[in-house]
């Protein structure tokens, strides 16, 4: 590759004028002279030191910063700042590297902390990242198309949103006028829609990547909430609970929009209470429109609650979805470790309880997670629950753990329907309502005696006997595995409507070997 023609002694100047001026807004770069030595420097060992090929990507990727206002330079010096612009531009073009002009450099300041900061958010590759910018500089939104190496900024220009995303590895960011104005339904087709995050200063930028409304930015915060919702399966519990809250809130804030001006009666919020005590009751048309306004205000708080969520909604479907592999393999743990659920002192099993807690210890393993806590006896609907797991401080899973006595022959059936009386009167309707989203339910049964022959099929009779003896209608839905039945309990209920429960029931066989006192070398056993 051809180095650029220096005029070092042009250069020196210029670099004195930028020195006096500072008109590069803040920017690092101010010596041409520096940079175009280092540039040619690159351009020379660039075939035979991979260092200075990445050092060149780098001063390329960066040159943006060079741009200043030159308009009252010398023409000589107008022409040599131009002939670098297009040489570095020609440069980048045979290298494959994208083009950033003088707009985009401010953007680039805006989002160049995101880079450093989106290394650790587990985005997938062509994951597209919906974004707004607070800074001063940069009030726009952005679609990121999250790259490989999660290394560099492409912004593109005005176009077709989809055609523009297909087939890039480059972050993309969108102007304000071209984001509020997207097709919804070509961007929804795309499979890697995927998060909701916002740049906020280096001092103040949050680790969960929440997004905050802004009062003159809520319609396209309600369509970027509207966007997500539906990128998610319809028949996903997940996404069911927040599917029906945005809904809500969409109508109610669209009738609202038109009839209130949010702003005008935030910025006169006092004056506004002044004039609404000055008023009479008697005007019943002014307090219906006051009710309205309130609600109004209400519904605004709750599409700030769900969106300041959605930062982390990512993390939360990954790890709800989790739920059922952690727990099983918890507890595949604890069976094939004998140790964790038999007393040393007499090989006795521990109790509920401590099974309970072992469980908990393997889920917190498991998980290792900030963002996921499991808790035992945890306050729930109207009882306590045996393990609840909650991500986000939203309570994702619930599960109720019973201990088979084999020395009662009607334990499976008695345990089960304790189990899911606890599970029913508690966590389902209308109780589940309190929670953000329907939580997943898990009857654990742990069994102890392998002498009882084919327990799963004991205690599908035993679900059975119960759905008959409540009027309730059993569904088999899906088996996990061999110890797992996932069913649907459904029954018409005079004062609550349809009662839908989903529930896991999991068994899980401990061992009922005699341990060895490895001290005596002699088992557990006072009669041995």
């Amino acid at each position: 590759m051809n180095i650029f023609n220096r005029n070092e002694y042009l250069e020196k100047e210029i670099d004195i004028r930028l020195y006096k001026k500072k008109g590069c807004n803040g920017l690092r770069v101010y010596s041409i002279y520096i940079y175009i030595d280092r540039l040619n420097e690159c351009i020379d060992s660039f075939d035979q030191d991979g260092f200075a090929k990445k050092e060149l990507e780098k001063l390329l990727k960066y040159h943006s910063k060079l741009h200043f206002d030159y308009d009252d330079f010398p023409t000589e010096m107008k022409e040599h700042i131009r002939k670098l612009y297009e040489f570095v531009k020609e440069l980048k073009y045979k290298l494959n590297i994208p083009y950033v002009g003088l707009y985009q450099s401010n953007v680039n300041n805006a989002i160049s902390d995101f880079i450093s900061k989106a290394v650790n958010w587990n985005f997938k590759v062509n994951d597209i990242v919906a974004a707004y910018s607070p800074y001063a500089q940069v009030r726009d939104y952005g679609l990121i198309l999250v790259d490989r190496y999660v290394n560099y900024i492409y912004v593109c220009g005005d176009g077709d949103v989809t055609q523009d995303l297909k087939g890039k590895s480059t972050y993309i960011l969108y102007k304000k006028d071209n984001f509020n104005s997207y097709n919804v339904n070509e961007l929804i087709s795309l499979p890697n829609v995927h998060n909701v995050i916002s740049f906020v200063n280096n001092d103040d930028f949050d680790i969960y990547h929440k997004l905050y409304i802004k009062d003159n930015h809520r319609r396209t915060y309600i369509k970027i909430l509207d966007l997500l919702t539906k990128k998610y399966p319809t028949d996903d519990v997940f996404s069911i609970r927040l599917k029906e809250k945005t809904r809500k809130i969409i109508e109610r804030i669209s009738y609202f929009q038109d009839k209130f001006s949010y702003g005008r009666y935030e910025r006169n919020k006092s004056k506004f209470k002044y004039e609404i005590k000055a008023i009479t009751a008697n005007n019943q048309s002014l307090i219906h429109d006051l009710k309205e306004f309130y609600e109004f205000r209400t519904l605004v708080g709750e599409a700030e609650y769900l969106t300041d969520n959605l930062g982390s909604l990512s993390e939360l479907y990954s790890n709800y979805h989790k739920i059922n592999s952690n727990l099983h393999d918890s507890l595949n743990v604890i069976k094939k470790n004998r140790f964790l659920y038999r007393g040393r002192s007499k090989g006795s099993i521990f109790s509920e309880e401590n099974l309970s807690a072992i469980l908990k210890t393997m889920l917190e393993i498991k998980f290792d997670n900030n963002f996921v806590s499991v808790n035992q006896e945890a306050i729930n609907g109207a009882g306590f629950t045996d393990i609840e797991i909650e991500i986000n401080r939203v309570t994702v899973s619930i599960i109720e753990c019973k201990l088979l006595n084999k020395n009662k022959s009607n334990n499976i059936e008695s345990s089960l329907s304790k189990g899911i009386d606890q599970i029913i009167y508690r966590y389902s309707n209308p109780i589940h309502k309190y929670f953000d989203m329907p939580p997943k339910l898990f009857l654990l049964l742990f069994c102890v005696d392998p002498e009882w022959g084919n327990i799963r099929k004991k205690t599908f009779e035993s679900l059975d006997a119960y759905c008959r003896r409540n009027n309730y209608k059993l569904e088999i839905k899906e088996n996990y595995n061999t110890t797992t039945l996932c069913v649907s309990l459904n029954k018409e209920d005079a004062n609550f409507g349809i009662q839908i429960l989903n529930l896991d029931i999991v068994i899980c066989e401990l061992e009922d070997k005699i341990d060895l006192d490895r001290t005596n070398l002699k088992p557990y056993d006072k009669n041995w």
